[in-house]
């Protein structure tokens, strides 16, 4: 795909995103260490305000996994239908697009979505490749990929890819930059700290992380503008960002104090694991320490801001903390309307409702005002 062909669409739009990534730049290298106090002085978490965007579907599996933000309304997501992602125009019509398959307009591994102006772009890592699409689903083009990866294009005509390879190895976490001549470079990465391993039967030769152990934590942007990575260091942690040309962006030393790991987490952590498994033999095997890791996932908005969750991922009731411009916030924000929080925004927070069969509903959370 050609250079004059990314660039076309909204002016407006393609504007924004360069002030954003301009704006990005307000912290280049800044260093700032912060404290909490312990979980007995804590304030409690500011509440979100939540409506429904989209409401459980009847087909596929009903679990959201992918959210992309347009402009006037626009919005895209994948809620397990097979090989489709769901399209909202600015008139609000909803369609499904694609089927499943390698072939144009079509998909196999949905990993990214996100929004030029009236122009949805999809990265697909299992096929390896970028695919554009108007708002109301017509195929426009596409760009092939060299490596497995979460894609994503940029307005110069090159990609970047997010290759986070938790799963497969203790490899480091990478992001990739392929060039219009299909050439691949890896601009920035983290160190992986892996926790500790469990072993378990049936639980293959690696075993599985064990669930309550500090490890880095890695997320993108909506935009793919900036991409960061929170690890371990010692009692503190070293919170990271890059743009997308892997220039840092900012670093900053977070003591935080870890949540307690209260005995009915442990317990339904323990019936997790325990499908399939001798259950005294799993809770024999699982560590337990007195407090959560400080941080257990990490998400990022447009305009630089880090959101890190502060809860464990399999709590109802998460509590998150936004790192500003400004610095770390005094009070923590809860998402409990949300099962999970799917991604960020300067303003809003998306993420889904489950219902009792499973089935999640999307939802859009203003963000509390300082």
């Amino acid at each position: 795909m050609s250079g004059e062909m990314l660039r076309r669409g909204n002016t407006k739009e393609y504007l924004l995103i360069r002030s954003i990534m301009h704006f990005a730049k307000w912290s280049a290298m800044s260093c700032i260490v912060l404290c909490l106090m312990g979980t007995a002085h804590r304030e409690q978490p500011r509440a979100l305000t939540c409506s429904v965007e989209v409401t459980p579907a009847d087909d596929g599996s009903g679990r959201i996994n992918h959210v992309a933000v347009g402009t006037g309304g626009r919005l895209a997501w994948t809620d397990g239908r097979p090989g489709q992602v769901m399209v909202r125009d600015a008139h609000r019509r909803t369609r499904a697009v694609g089927r499943l398959g390698s072939g144009p307009g079509e998909f196999r591994s949905i990993a990214s979505l996100g929004w030029w102006g009236d122009t949805l772009w999809t990265g697909d890592a299992s096929a390896r490749r970028v695919q554009f699409f108007n708002d109301s689903g017509g195929y426009l083009d596409g760009i092939t990929a060299v490596t497995r990866a979460a894609w994503a294009p940029r307005r110069a005509g090159h990609i970047v890819g997010f290759a986070p390879r938790r799963l497969s190895s203790d490899a480091p976490y990478a992001v990739l930059r392929q060039g219009v001549k299909q050439d691949v470079d890896s601009i920035a990465s983290w160190t992986l700290v892996p926790a500790p391993r469990v072993r378990l039967a049936n639980g293959g030769p690696r075993g599985s992380p064990q669930p309550f152990a500090s490890e880095t934590v890695v997320g993108a942007s909506p935009d793919y503008g900036t991409f960061c990575a929170a690890r371990p260091d010692g009692s503190a942690w070293i919170v990271e960002c890059v743009n997308d040309a892997g220039v840092p962006l900012k670093q900053s030393r977070l003591s935080l104090a870890g949540y307690e790991l209260t005995t009915a987490l442990f317990d339904s952590v323990v019936t997790i694991f325990s499908q399939g498994r001798d259950r005294a033999e799993v809770r024999r095997q699982l560590i337990r320490p007195r407090t959560l890791p400080a941080i257990n996932d990490i998400k990022v908005a447009n305009n630089g801001d880090v959101w890190l969750q502060r809860t464990h991922p399999i709590e109802r009731m998460g509590t998150w903390q936004r790192v500003t411009r400004s610095g770390l916030e005094a009070r923590e924000i809860s998402t409990a309307p949300l099962t999970r929080l799917l991604l960020v925004t300067a303003d809003s927070v998306w993420g889904v409702r489950s219902d009792a069969d499973g089935l999640e509903t999307l939802m859009r959370c203003a963000v509390p005002t300082r």
